[in-house]
């Protein structure tokens, strides 16, 4: 009676504890709401509790038993219903798995869709779909999901990311805002074994290890990390923080929550205590492009830089021509190409576009020279090289690419 999806099915025991306890997502909850309403003839509102085989909401209680019974009956007379458990059912069957998370801070990878290219000129990378914009006549963004050419510099994370929860500008002398970072350094911290498998995964780091990724070179006291961190949970968790994906085999686009970060522990001991992270990566997300092992410096320092650095990691990985396979078999692995014929020339717009992606219109964007100024900065810190016009990659391994604070 639980179950009419595929996959492993719960027993009534396995759902009252998904339900009870925390990780049951509130969507879930909604939507076996919205079908109750009409199968009980009332209006049937969160929280539910299921317990020995009786669902209860306020002052509502039915046994699965007898909801099974005026389901099937309503079935019979040709109603259109579903079975109000089977968004529950489908949350448990999708639950995050446990994981440890990458620890590592050097050779990073950021996931990319391993169906990343379909055609020449249409790639789809994990953030790609939001990624190309085209700006109407009022300014705002059209998004067009699906569509990125891929000889046209683009930012490689849906444009509400870069600022969310900082409002509409960020000042360049300021770093990246705390809920980007949280995003990054979130999707960064999956294993790379676990980014194939379209499931969600679970990561618990202590509160001293999370407040690393976001302020690497000190430790904040409660009064100024606390409310910050909440306020950058609480934009994870806004429509702006969902990924905008399309499924080409059922043809359906979907906005995706990607990221999800648990209440941030306060009072004695709360640094020793767990923050958990959910990841919900989409099927086909393999490895990407390298971030630069000094991200979370840049992030604290300049949101234009950090900016920067990710959009150019995607600019530079173009597996086959900046990315090449060395070795065969097991041996076999892509390094990135040194050679700067390899590499096309970035015009002055695509450059401010890479850097200030989110300004309304390129009318209004910085100018030129201020972008450059931060590609210059970032090549004096050691993170790219700059030839003929050319923005390339650090080589790999040389002292100009260890860091340099």
């Amino acid at each position: 009676m639980l179950a009419q999806g595929r996959g492993e099915r719960p027993t009534a025991q396995d759902l009252a504890q998904w339900l009870n306890g925390d990780d049951c997502p509130p969507d879930a909850v909604d939507a076996v709401c919205e079908r109750l309403s009409p199968l009980l003839g009332y209006e049937i509102q969160p929280p539910l509790k299921l317990c020995d085989g009786v669902i209860t909401a306020g002052d509502t209680a039915v046994s699965i038993g007898d909801l099974w019974d005026v389901y099937r009956s309503a079935v019979d007379t040709g109603e259109d219903v579903r079975w109000p458990l089977a968004p529950l059912v489908n949350a448990w069957q999708q639950r995050p798995r446990p994981v440890e998370p990458n620890r590592r801070l050097t050779d990073r990878v950021i996931p990319a869709r391993l169906a990343m290219a379909n055609t020449a000129t249409n790639q789809r990378l994990l953030f790609s779909p939001a990624a190309h914009a085209e700006y109407g006549p009022d300014g705002k963004q059209l998004v067009m999901p699906g569509f990125s050419n891929a000889d046209t510099p683009s930012p490689a994370l849906p444009l509400a990311l870069y600022d969310l929860g900082a409002g509409p500008t960020i000042s360049p002398g300021r770093g990246a805002p705390l809920a980007l970072r949280m995003f990054v350094e979130s999707v960064l911290s999956v294993p790379m074994q676990e980014r194939e498998r379209g499931q969600p995964v679970a990561m618990s780091v202590s509160l001293r290890e999370f407040l690393k990724w976001l302020y690497p070179t000190r430790t904040p006291s409660p009064a100024e990390y606390w409310p910050r961190l909440m306020a950058a949970v609480e934009a994870l968790d806004s429509w702006d923080a969902r990924v905008p994906l399309y499924d080409p085999q059922t043809k359906r686009s979907e906005l995706r929550r990607v990221v999800s970060v648990g209440g941030i522990p306060r009072g004695p001991g709360a640094l020793d205590e767990s923050v958990r992270i959910i990841v919900d990566l989409p099927p086909g997300s393999g490895n990407g492009p390298q971030v630069s092992d000094n991200l979370r410096l840049w992030g604290v320092k300049s949101a234009p830089a950090y900016r920067l650095l990710i959009n150019l990691a995607y600019q530079w990985h173009n597996p086959g021509v900046t990315k090449i396979p060395i070795g065969k078999g097991k041996a076999r692995r892509w390094v990135q190409v040194d050679d700067p014929e390899r590499y096309p020339v970035i015009k002055d717009d695509d450059l401010v576009f890479l850097t200030f992606p989110t300004m309304s219109s390129r009318a209004e964007r910085r100018k030129p020279g201020e972008a450059w100024g931060y590609v210059r900065q970032l090549e004096n810190a050691g993170e790219l090289r700059v030839a003929n016009g050319k923005i390339l990659p650090p080589i790999r391994g040389e002292e100009s690419n260890r860091d340099r604070r």
